[in-house]
């Protein structure tokens, strides 16, 4: 059973990652209040190409969308240039976009340090939120060692706190599997958390369900607690994997709401899905011109949020090997659940009750979107 520290859930726990709003993709039009910068052509490599030399173009963009629409940004630091780097010539298979060079530590600090001081600088007051490094566990993106992830982690905390001490700096954020919590553990025990406000990981589990992260978030939780670590744990990266993992559009819709749900019921303070638009991974977006309905889980993303913004969520608990229930007291007092099985032999299906009615319709339909049915396939 999980028993979240009542709290109201603020908008800012949906979070979304956007690659293209600056090369044609349109404003979502699903309600999020964060926005993590990552894959978005924004990297240290990106920014700095050749020493001395800086390219804000792109960032200044996303900088102005957001404070448009009122989105918190978390800009993912890292990936160093050709230049800077400890091996320049090295490149990983299947990672090249990221230039080569780009996973290795810079061959010396003080590179680093302009770096971040530059960035800290330039958009004091209006990016608050910096995140260290993406998945350095995975040697796609960092090949360097968790203590010298330390020592990056220790220059990038104090430049972003002598620059502003509102800055909230995030933990490189490590992808939650075996692996990567033996990195993360190595992390910790040498000290790394000391150097940031807020513990960053990333809750993949295809192709299982989301009901798999919640023992990926409790390992995570544990070995904060045998370092004494009393700190927010945002999920900075989750999403469900290529779109061939479902057999329809409505076992995605039911996935984004089972991931959100869990994870505000584990204790994680923000989720940040990936992507709005990577039609190469997945995407809440329609791939085409946009003349019709959103896709169902980009309606179950805008539904869920709805509900849940200035609601608590009481409890999430088991009822037998594969049923859910999270109950939930709404903004306006109201007491709801919110059920489904993941039973892998039948239709992946999520009903809600509230006092007032039980009927189920269609998503998107009927006064205040509630209650709602979507049904998937078998898993």
């Amino acid at each position: 059973m999980l028993r979240p520290t009542p709290k109201v859930i603020d908008r800012r726990f949906f979070g979304m990652h956007i690659h293209r709003s600056v090369d044609g993709t349109r404003w979502p039009n699903v309600p999020f209040g964060s926005w993590r910068l990552w894959d978005a052509h924004v990297t240290w490599a990106d920014l700095q190409a050749v020493p001395k030399s800086w390219d804000f173009r792109r960032l200044d963009q996303y900088v102005f969308l957001s404070q448009a629409h009122d989105v918190e940004l978390l800009l993912t630091l890292g990936m160093t240039p050709q230049w800077a780097s400890s091996r320049p010539n090295v490149r990983v298979r299947g990672f090249e976009a990221y230039g080569p060079g780009a996973q290795a530590p810079p061959r010396q600090m003080e590179y680093w340090r302009e770096y971040i001081r530059v960035v800290a600088t330039r958009y004091r007051g209006r990016i608050r939120f910096y995140e260290v490094w993406n998945e350095p566990d995975q040697p796609g993106f960092f090949s360097g060692t968790p203590q010298q992830m330390v020592a990056l982690s220790k220059a990038a905390y104090e430049i972003l706190k002598s620059v502003d001490g509102n800055n909230i700096v995030v933990s490189p954020s490590v992808k939650c599997d075996q692996s990567g919590l033996v990195w993360l553990q190595e992390f910790l025990a040498a000290g790394g958390a000391s150097y940031a406000d807020v513990l960053g990981a990333h809750f993949y589990v295809m192709p299982l369900g989301p009901e798999a992260m919640v023992g990926q978030i409790d390992r995570v939780q544990a070995l904060m607690r045998s370092y004494s670590i009393d700190k927010p744990l945002w999920n900075t990266e989750a999403g469900w994997g290529p779109p061939s993992s479902f057999c329809s559009e409505d076992e995605q819709a039911t996935f984004v709401i089972r991931t959100f749900l869990l994870n505000a019921a584990a204790g994680i303070k923000r989720v940040y899905w990936y992507a709005w638009d990577n039609t190469n991974w997945v995407t809440l977006r329609l791939t085409g011109p946009v003349t019709g309905a959103p896709r169902p889980a980009a309606r179950a993303y805008a539904q869920l949020s709805q509900w849940l913004i200035g609601a608590r969520i009481e409890q999430c608990k088991t009822e037998g090997p594969d049923n859910w229930s999270c109950g939930i007291k709404g903004a306006n007092g109201e007491h709801w659940r919110i059920l489904w099985s993941n039973a892998p032999t039948v239709p992946s299906k999520i009903t809600i009750e509230t006092e007032k009615s039980s009927f189920p319709y269609t998503a998107g339909t009927g006064a205040e979107g509630l209650p709602l049915e979507v049904s998937g396939c078998p898993q």
